[in-house]
C-alpha cells in the first residue's frame, strides 16, 4: 500500500518556526507530527512512502536519513498545489494501486482503515469528511455516500445534504490519478470538473473525532493538549 504525505508548504502562519523547519517537523509533545502520520498509515499497511518537497527540503530528507522505510523523494521547484502534486506521482503508481493521499499538518484520529475500505469497496475516489469543521465547503449526500458539490461550484441546494469539510485525507484509485494532467490546479478543482461530467466521488463523515491542522501556534498549541491514543485534552 503506498501513501503520499503532502509535505511542501511554506507554513508563513507558523514563522518563526518554519524560518528553521518544514511545517510537518513540527513537534507534538516530543514527536514529529510527520512521524505520527507515518506511524498511523503503518498501521493499517502502507509500507511504501512519498513526501513531495519544496521548503527546507533537505530537513526532511535529513530527517529521514536513517529511517528504514521505502521511501520517495519529490522536490517541487514551483508549488505545483494539491491536483499537481498528486498527477506527478502518477508513474509511481502500478494500475491497481490505490494512493492514500495525506496532509502533512493534519493532526487526527480519523479512521483511515474505515476509509480504506469503502474506497476498496467502491473502487472510486473517497474523501474523510468531518462535520462542518473550519470551511464547510463539500456538500455531502449521505445516503448515497456520494459527495454531490464543491465550494457550492454546481449551484447544488437541496437541505437534504450536508455541509461538510474535507479533512486532507483521501483515497484515490490509481486509474483516477492516471488521467489527471500534469501541470499546477488544487485536487479540489479537478474533482469539480469530475463531477460535472458525472463521475462517482465518495465520501465517508466522521464524527465524534478529534481533527486539526498545525496551520497557526494557536492550532499547535491545541494539537499539544490533545491525545490522540487516550482521546483526552
Amino acid at each position: 500500500m503506498k501513501a503520499l504525505i503532502l509535505s511542501a508548504g511554506l507554513g508563513k502562519r507558523l514563522r518563526p518556526l518554519t524560518d528553521v523547519i518544514p511545517k510537518p517537523l513540527a513537534d507534538i509533545n516530543g514527536k514529529p507530527i510527520i512521524d505520527i502520520i507515518v506511524d498511523k498509515l503503518k498501521n493499517i499497511g502502507v509500507d511504501e512512502f512519498a513526501f513531495n518537497l519544496h521548503h527546507l527540503p533537505e530537513k526532511i530528507r535529513e530527517h529521514f536519513a536513517k529511517s528504514n522505510e521505502n521511501i520517495t523523494f519529490s522536490y517541487e521547484k514551483e508549488l505545483l498545489d494539491t491536483g499537481g502534486t498528486i498527477a506527478s506521482f502518477s508513474d509511481w503508481l502500478n494500475e491497481d494501486d490505490f494512493l492514500i493521499v495525506h496532509n502533512g499538518d493534519i493532526y487526527s484520529d480519523i479512521d483511515i482503515k474505515k476509509l480504506l475500505k469503502i474506497a476498496l469497496d467502491k473502487k472510486a475516489p473517497t474523501l474523510a469528511l468531518i462535520p462542518n469543521g473550519p470551511v464547510g465547503n463539500v456538500k455531502f449526500d449521505s445516503e448515497k455516500e456520494k459527495i454531490v458539490d464543491f465550494r457550492n461550484s454546481l449551484g447544488i441546494d437541496n437541505p437534504k445534504f450536508t455541509n461538510c469539510t474535507f479533512s486532507g485525507i483521501a483515497i484515490y484509485p490509481a486509474k483516477f490519478i492516471k488521467k489527471m494532467p500534469k501541470g499546477k490546479y488544487s485536487v479540489i478543482d479537478y474533482m469539480i470538473e469530475n463531477l460535472k461530467q458525472g463521475t462517482d466521488i465518495f465520501g465517508v463523515l466522521f464524527e465524534n473525532v478529534y481533527w486539526n491542522d498545525i496551520g497557526t501556534y494557536e492550532a499547535l498549541e491545541a494539537c499539544r493538549k490533545f491525545d490522540l491514543e487516550k482521546g483526552k485534552k
